[in-house]
C-alpha cells in the first residue's frame, strides 16, 4: 500500500512501498494554497484534496493533478473554494463540504448543489459544512456551523436539529463540529462553545456534558 500525506504549507508526499521512498508533489507550488484541509480517494482509486484554494484531483497512476474551482458563471461548478471536508459515502457518491454541499457527478467532472429543504428553506445554502459522515443505516450526517443535519438520500428525507437555549434537551452550541457513531450504534458529537454532546436519534434529543 501506498501512502499520501499533506501539509499545512500546501505540500504533498507521496510515498512508493515498492520503492521505500517519499516524493515530493511540487506542481501547485505556483498555486496560492494557505494549507491543505482535507482529503478522500474516490471509487476510482483518484485522491481529492480540499483547499482554501478549491479542490484539486490527483491521479494517483499519472501522478497529475486536476483544478476545480468555484465559477459563479458555472452553475456546475464548486459552490464555494474553502472546502473543508469530504465523504465518500458506500454507494461511491462524493460529497464536498464548503458553504454548501456538492456531489460529484459520476465521472468527477461537474457537481451538483445539494439542496437539503426543511419548511421551504435549503439549510445547507451558505451554511459551513465542518464534517460528513455515513452511519450504519447509510444515512449521510452533516454538522455545520448552523446545527447538525441527517439526510436520508434514499428517501430524500431530512431531519435539522438546532441549538435552543430554552431548551436544555437540543444540541448545546449553534455549531456542531463533528460527529460518529460508535461500535454500539451510539452517537456522539462535538460543538464550538458547547462542549460534548450525546445524541439520541429516535428522539432526537441531546445531553451536553
Amino acid at each position: 500500500n501506498n501512502l499520501w500525506a499533506a501539509s499545512n504549507d500546501g505540500g504533498i508526499d507521496y510515498y512508493d512501498s515498492a520503492k521505500g521512498k517519499f516524493f515530493h508533489l511540487n506542481s501547485l507550488n505556483s498555486l496560492s494554497i494557505l494549507g491543505f484541509t482535507s482529503f478522500c480517494e474516490d471509487k476510482s482509486g483518484a485522491l481529492w484534496f480540499g483547499t482554501d484554494n478549491g479542490v484539486f484531483m490527483a491521479d494517483t497512476k499519472s501522478k497529475r493533478f486536476q483544478h476545480y474551482q468555484h465559477d459563479p458563471k458555472d452553475k456546475n461548478s464548486l459552490c464555494d473554494n474553502a472546502v473543508f471536508t469530504f465523504l465518500r459515502d458506500s454507494r461511491g457518491v462524493l460529497y464536498v463540504g464548503s458553504s454548501g454541499v456538492d456531489i460529484a457527478n459520476p465521472d468527477f467532472e461537474k457537481f451538483n448543489h445539494l439542496r437539503l429543504m426543511v419548511k421551504g428553506k435549503n439549510i445547507l445554502e451558505n451554511n459551513l459544512v465542518w464534517q460528513i459522515r455515513e452511519d450504519r443505516k447509510k444515512n449521510i450526517w452533516f454538522s455545520t456551523i448552523n446545527g447538525l443535519a441527517c439526510y436520508n438520500p434514499i428517501i430524500k428525507e431530512t431531519k435539522w436539529y438546532k441549538y435552543d437555549p430554552r431548551d436544555s434537551s437540543t444540541v448545546s452550541a449553534q455549531s456542531v463540529t463533528g460527529i460518529i457513531e460508535d461500535s454500539k450504534g451510539r452517537f456522539w458529537c462535538t460543538t464550538a462553545g458547547g462542549g460534548f454532546n450525546s445524541f439520541n436519534p429516535e428522539s432526537g434529543t441531546f445531553h451536553s456534558f
